[in-house]
């Protein structure tokens, strides 16, 4: 199972989140502990329009390009969108 997250939904696997201080829910442990059951990715482009970088990630989420994307979702059987 392959997960990837795009535009605003980069912000779930965003390490160090404070719940208290959004007012969200935060959702990055439940994003390191998915990823030692599926791979994680991430859309490279919507990290840079988040304001996000590689770093600011919880362990276990790849970064893909257009390309990657491209492949996971030209690979996958199905594909939900939420």
């Amino acid at each position: 199972m392959t997960i990837v997250l795009v535009d605003d939904g980069v912000y779930v696997a965003k390490k160090d989140q404070r719940a208290e201080e959004s007012g969200w829910t935060s959702l990055s442990d439940e994003v390191t502990k998915l990823s030692r059951q599926a791979r994680i990715c991430v859309h490279v482009a919507s990290l840079r329009s988040a304001g996000l970088d590689a770093e600011s990630l919880v362990d276990g989420v790849t970064p893909i390009d257009d390309e990657g994307f491209a492949d996971i979702m030209s690979e996958s059987d199905s594909i939900i969108v939420l």
